[in-house]
């Protein structure tokens, strides 16, 4: 066997995530014989040049000591409680995916979330799955929170005011919720863990990143992303260009597969939702959240959005559908590929809020 080849048998074997999305394109390829090959019309390079941007900033910020910074002003705060520890990622990371969508806010707390383990001993996949469930669920408030949104948004036409009112039941329950998982599991696990040594931030870094976050954000808003992209790189060549090469290009290639593999599998299964139009309020929520749990949350929302009469329905289940299993949001999956936790640990976690979640919105909604 050549040197090459081995490299490349090593690569798939370290990488689970991008060796199954292979595995999947391929036989893709082979049950629409060949349709799946059309790259062009598969691959979203909008989206994926926006996730590029976001990762590189992300690498500025942790360059710059930000993630540490808010990690330990974080544990200071909380003086020793891991409760209001909690309390305090879970609130940023809600208010941040709101704005910036709950993938970045991945790429921006994730990071916080695994100093912050460090700093107290605290188990990382705790941390990490409040961030997950946080960002998930906070960035379902507005239209421009999450992919699927943006889908529904400009799908039904709903102003941006009415969106983020119809939402904000689900958003408030879902917090609410989150906040007596957290008291519960914080009191379950208390103890406490001295003050975090101080972190310096470099300036120099901090500022050119977060203007270029801000950036990204408005060109991605007005249908501009690559010139952000560009805004991004050049942020990154002027002040840490080591930062370009430490991307994990990997977990790049892996969206473009996602964005492949879940677009042609919402095609092949698209005939099995013709009969879903007559469907009611909580069934819809039902389908669509436990869709999402099969092939993720945008995909469901492609699949059902010509088969569901009202917005609302279809927006709770999707999103909802994103806290449970990883495979419901790319969110989880991000945060599952940040920080190195295993699928299982973080299910430990997200799968009781789920079901939780699921019961209490299914009840709100029908009474």
């Amino acid at each position: 066997m050549s040197k090459q080849l081995r490299r490349i048998l090593d690569l798939l074997r370290s990488d689970a995530l991008f060796s199954m999305l292979l595995v999947l394109y391929l036989a893709l390829v082979a049950i629409t014989r060949g349709e799946a090959l059309r790259l062009e019309s598969l691959v979203d390079v909008e989206a994926l040049s926006l996730i590029y941007s976001v990762m590189l900033v992300s690498a500025m910020l942790e360059e710059s000591g930000a993630f540490s910074y808010l990690a330990a002003r974080a544990v200071k705060a909380s003086r020793g409680s891991l409760t209001k520890l909690l309390l305090y990622l879970s609130l940023l990371s809600a208010l941040s995916a709101s704005a910036v969508m709950n993938d970045t806010a991945m790429f921006m707390y994730v990071p916080v979330a695994v100093v912050a383990s460090r700093m107290t001993g605290t188990e990382m996949a705790l941390l990490v799955a409040v961030i997950a469930i946080s960002a998930n669920i906070g960035s379902s408030l507005t239209p421009i929170g999450n992919p699927q949104n943006i889908i529904i948004w400009r799908h039904y036409h709903i102003g941006f005011t009415s969106f983020v009112a119809g939402m904000a039941p689900f958003v408030a329950a879902g917090l609410l919720l989150l906040s007596v998982y957290i008291v519960l599991a914080g009191t379950k696990a208390a103890r406490g863990y001295p003050a975090p040594p101080p972190v310096r931030l470099e300036p120099r870094l901090l500022i050119p990143a977060l203007i270029s976050l801000v950036a990204i954000i408005l060109l991605a808003e007005t249908g501009h992303p690559y010139p952000g992209l560009l805004v991004a790189v050049a942020a990154a060549l002027l002040t840490r260009p080591r930062v370009l090469l430490g991307i994990d290009y990997l977990l790049l290639a892996s969206f473009a597969l996602m964005f492949i593999d879940f677009h042609v599998l919402g095609e092949l299964l698209a005939p099995v939702f013709s009969g879903l139009t007559g469907l009611g309020t909580v069934s819809t929520i039902l389908v669509a959240a436990g869709l999402s749990q099969l092939v993720s949350n945008v995909p469901a929302t492609i699949l059902l959005l010509n088969h569901v009469r009202a917005w609302q329905p279809l927006a709770y289940g999707v999103n909802l559908g994103g806290v449970g299993l990883v495979t419901g949001s790319l969110a989880n999956l991000i945060a599952i590929r940040l920080s190195g936790i295993s699928v299982n640990r973080l299910h430990k976690y997200l799968l009781p809020y789920f079901a939780a979640l699921l019961t209490l919105v299914a009840l709100l909604t029908r009474y």
